[in-house]
């Protein structure tokens, strides 16, 4: 182990390499231990456009580091008797219905923090804006689950959305201003924002989001988190030291903000199994309450990462090493992982691990594929065959009441011709009649012009624009309905 982060402080070669490859404009890095003074660093610039440095007062978004924040808020509640976390959702919420009649009765706290409610991500309900906290709420019991209530970790921001609302309804304040001021006060946390409609207001000099579009690195527009407590927080790297320093031990606090012993275990404790680890060194991952729970090189690892468009962020922790080591960028693609556990390999005086070369193997493997696929997909068409409807006739306005409204009337126009419906950043291949059973031929109620599979398919793909996980289940439930996702090569 360093005997001071002092010795940390040569990674500049290490950066340099992790923001060339994964084209990282700007970083900020602190690195945490009990007792010492952080060790706060950046790199880069915080807008390409005008090629202002970021330092260590730069505000981020930390994303979903920030449910984090909202577990820690309700453990404040709990300490003080006016929560439990096995009570039923709906003895707060009486309006919290899920599709899932058993879910909807039984759901509490632990299970909304734990992503255990059957529910998979359906993000297109708070990605595209369209909702409000209380219709967020109200789609859920639209939303259909894809496993047994408490059966499986599944990730979902919606659920830290509602136990945001339950804090709310508990607490009598809004979320965003509960944890301003019994959390971020009192951590010395002033420049912190809990939206980043806030940060672009307060801080003018705030990190900007980048992503590489066709080969070039560019700034893009900064979209709203609109599930906050599940990831709206933005805050500067010397905060974020602030915060680690008081989770490394909440029982004796920072500032005035503390935790039982009870809840402090709580929030750190394995609640529900996640997966195995393709890492040796990390094993069983596990998921507490705002919190990953793995072992890592035979320590306790208490992490978790955050991204959105045009910015990622890690955040990990060594408690029982009483150190900890955070990351944020400015960058679409996420490259932090390299930095943070090689600076861990250092708190724990382990020899560092190749992280650099493992993950941007993985990466480039990961780009090549693309490619490949769209090659398969294109050997597997049927050609010289045509539509049972004109394309015209698909191109209408596809609702759904959780996710919205997805197309318009005026793509028949953009579609006249062409092979596909355009459906903004996705495009639906029509499937011709040649390949469609009697059923779903022409003339049929159930055929290829009818609403009902053209509309699932499409809300499927909006709920997997931002997951390449989901758009592998977008892929296969489209070829259970034949319906083909277009090639495209949009995130």
């Amino acid at each position: 182990m360093p005997e001071t982060l002092s010795e940390l402080a040569q990674l500049d070669e290490l950066v340099a390499e992790i923001m060339a490859e994964w084209r990282i404009p700007g970083l900020a890095m602190a690195v945490v231990r009990r007792n010492e003074a952080p060790l706060l660093r950046s790199w880069g610039v915080r807008d390409i456009d005008t090629g202002a440095p970021v330092t260590s007062d730069t505000v981020f978004p930390i994303c979903s580091v920030t449910k984090s924040f909202t577990a820690t808020a309700l453990a404040l509640l709990v300490d003080e008797g006016r929560l439990d976390w096995d009570m039923p959702v709906r003895e707060v919420l009486p309006e919290f219905t899920l599709r899932d009649p058993v879910a909807t009765e039984q759901a509490s706290l632990r299970d909304l923090l734990t992503h255990r409610t059957g529910l998979p991500r359906h993000d297109r309900v708070h990605t595209g804006g369209h909702l409000d906290n209380a219709g967020m709420l109200a789609a859920l019991r639209h939303l259909e689950p894809s496993k047994p209530f408490r059966s499986t970790w599944q990730y979902n921001n919606l659920m830290y959305l509602v136990a945001g609302l339950v804090l709310e309804r508990i607490s009598g304040e809004r979320w965003e201003d509960f944890v301003r001021t019994r959390i971020l006060l009192p951590l010395g946390m002033e420049r912190a924002t809990t939206s980043l409609e806030d940060m672009l207001a307060r801080h003018p000099d705030c990190a900007k989001p980048h992503a590489v579009l066709d080969g070039e690195q560019r700034r893009i527009p900064v979209r709203p988190i609109n599930t906050r407590p599940g990831g709206g927080i933005c805050a500067s790297i010397a905060e974020m030291a602030e915060y680690m320093r008081f989770h490394l031990d909440p029982v004796a606090g920072r500032g005035g903000l503390r935790l039982s012993p009870a809840a402090a275990a709580e929030l750190m404790t394995p609640q529900v199994y996640i997966d195995r680890s393709e890492f040796t060194e990390v094993g069983d991952r596990h998921y507490g309450f705002g919190f990953n729970v793995v072992h890592y090189r035979g320590a306790r690892r208490i992490d978790h990462g955050g991204g959105w468009s045009g910015y990622n962020c890690d955040l990990r922790l060594l408690p029982d090493h009483g150190s900890g080591v955070m990351v944020l960028t400015n960058g679409h693609d996420p490259g932090c992982a390299a930095l943070t556990n090689t600076a861990l390999d250092h708190l724990l005086g382990l020899e560092p691990l190749p992280w650099l070369d493992r993950l941007r193997g993985i990466r480039r493997l990961f780009r090549d594929t693309p490619p490949k696929h769209r090659a398969a997909r294109e050997a597997m068409r049927h050609r010289d065959t045509r539509p049972s409807h004109a394309l015209a006739d698909y191109a209408h306005e596809y609702a759904h009441p959780a996710y919205g409204t997805v197309g318009s009337p005026a793509m028949a126009t953009h579609c006249a011709g062409r092979g596909s419906v355009s459906t903004s950043r996705w495009r639906i291949a029509i499937t011709t009649s040649s390949r469609l059973p009697p059923s779903r031929q022409r003339g049929s109620r159930t055929g290829p012009c009818s609403s009902r599979p053209v509309s699932k398919a499409i809300s499927r793909a909006w709920r997997c624009r931002w997951s390449r996980r989901w758009r592998r289940s977008y892929s296969a439930a489209c070829r259970r309905r034949r319906w083909q996702p277009a090639t495209s090569s949009s995130r």
